[in-house]
């Protein structure tokens, strides 16, 4: 008799631990996130301002979140490039702050009409992933 409810406790707090670890990043999409997807991560990103123009700075917010609900503990870079033109950006984004699952990146400024790829690194834990976004700038 005892057993089973020691049974039916260790059942109920690995519950409770999945249920915990699943909504520990939830990202909130509020029509205004773009998402993205990679093997082990869920990022939802956002330009200040909303709409990009040409020639004017920017920064980008994300939001990563580990598939398996443990909180990201790593590190991002970011970049942008035009694949047609092969060239970057003529300014290098950097982190202005970072809170939990999310980061601030400032420094973004598409020079130039046409079609740019956002490029974000994170890295964790020995391993690298990378995640691109198309942006076509009118």
């Amino acid at each position: 008799m005892i057993l089973r409810y020691i049974s039916a406790f260790c059942s109920l707090l690995l519950t409770a631990g999945f249920i915990s670890a699943a909504n520990a990043c939830p990202i909130v999409d509020d029509g205004t996130v773009t998402r993205l997807t990679s093997d082990q991560y869920d990022v939802a990103m956002k330009t200040i301002p909303e709409t990009v123009t040409v020639g004017e700075l920017f920064a980008v917010d994300l939001e990563i979140c580990r598939k398996d609900g443990t909180p990201f503990t790593g590190t991002v870079k970011a970049a942008a490039n035009m694949p047609a033109h092969k060239h970057g950006m003529n300014y290098q984004p950097e982190i202005a702050s970072r809170d939990r699952d999310t980061f601030h990146l400032q420094g973004f400024a598409f020079h130039m009409q046409g079609q740019w790829q956002y490029a974000f690194e994170l890295r964790e834990n020995g391993g690298t992933e990378l995640l691109l976004l198309d942006h076509d700038l009118k």
